[in-house]
């Protein structure tokens, strides 16, 4: 029985079960083995990478290695001082969660479970809805996709009536808004070598974060060129930063100003948390269509977007053209 107790902690890894595991073994930070460090490193990389994250284990050494990377990965994640990431390691976890749930023999089981130790109150149901839960636990769940929004579910005097799949889906959201609170854990007192880990990952993560900026856009679009503000929200995106709803309107603009080929121009938001192709497609599509047109420095300046405040160009998009003249005169002078 002691494998199938520890494959339950490494899937759900917030459970009541991976919580005693971690008190049975009592190991501090300081006595952490390489491999568990080198796990829990891999959990953060995953989520800034928006990759799933998903180990199908059978070695009682590596599960046990997966339980404690955990508690140590959200503390790699709290060193990082990102939001976004927080966000990100949230998520991953939510998806992992449908994921394990997913592969369960007995999945109305385990889900029930689950969804007893995060204090959901529900009642199954005999009808075409497998279960009801109340509208404060539904909404505690902060659903990020439009089938889960509360718009779009049967709710009736304060009781929101779910299917089975929506039941499952409503659980993942709920683990990931849970493992976001939980962020960041307090990092107070911390051994000096975790503290020292903790900056190596960040280096890693910024070195990923300058390779998307770097990412090379086919034709005669070189982003080094962009004026600062541009280059920001640029940047941003490919990072898969939330950039505000104006931002990413001017981008958009901007870069079809500048020639980008629509699909190239879909594929820069596609990092963005809650990437929803078809809105994104069609946002794309109206500023195209209509050729709706990239907006002034002084727009830019009251949307605080402007990262130079001595900056006196009028336009970004005359300030690229500008650049990207002087950096053909340039090459041409040099290969005459």
């Amino acid at each position: 029985m002691i494998l199938p107790r520890l494959q339950f902690a490494q899937r759900y890894p917030f459970s009541e079960q991976a919580k005693l595991v971690l008190r049975e073994h009592n190991i501090s930070l300081d006595a952490l083995s390489e491999e568990v460090i080198s796990r829990a490193g891999a959990m953060v990389l995953s989520a800034a990478k928006n990759k799933p994250y998903f180990l199908v284990l059978n070695s009682k050494e590596f599960l046990l290695q997966e339980i404690l990377a955990y508690p140590l990965a959200k503390i790699f994640v709290s060193l990082q001082k990102d939001n976004l990431l927080c966000e990100r390691f949230a998520r991953m976890q939510g998806n992992s969660f449908q994921k394990y749930l997913d592969s369960e023999k007995n999945k109305q089981e385990t889900a029930t479970e689950i969804a007893k130790q995060l204090g959901v109150k529900f009642d199954f149901l005999g009808s075409q809805y497998f279960v009801s839960v109340s509208l404060p636990d539904f909404l505690g769940a902060k659903p990020g996709a439009d089938s889960q929004k509360l718009v779009n579910q049967q709710v009736s005097k304060g009781i929101v009536y779910l299917t089975e799949q929506r039941f499952y889906a409503f659980l993942a959201e709920l683990v990931s808004a849970r493992i976001f609170d939980s962020l960041p854990v307090n990092i107070e007192g911390i051994p000096k070598r975790i503290e020292d880990l903790g900056k190596q990952l960040n280096q890693q993560l910024r070195e990923r974060e300058k390779k998307a900026f770097e990412f090379a856009i086919s034709g005669k679009i070189n982003p080094s060129l962009f004026p600062e503000c541009m280059q920001s929200l640029y940047s941003d995106l490919l990072a898969g930063k939330n950039v505000p709803h104006l931002g990413r309107f001017y981008i958009a603009a901007f870069l079809n100003g500048i020639g980008m080929p629509k699909e190239q121009l879909i594929s820069v938001f596609r990092k963005t948390p809650n990437f929803d192709e078809r809105m994104t497609r069609y946002q794309i599509d109206r500023v195209v269509n209509q050729k709706l047109s990239a907006p002034g420095c002084e727009k830019v300046r009251e949307a605080q977007l402007c990262m130079n405040s001595e900056c006196r160009t009028k336009h970004p998009l005359s300030y690229y053209k500008r650049e990207l003249r002087t950096k053909t005169r340039q090459e041409a002078k040099k290969n005459a």
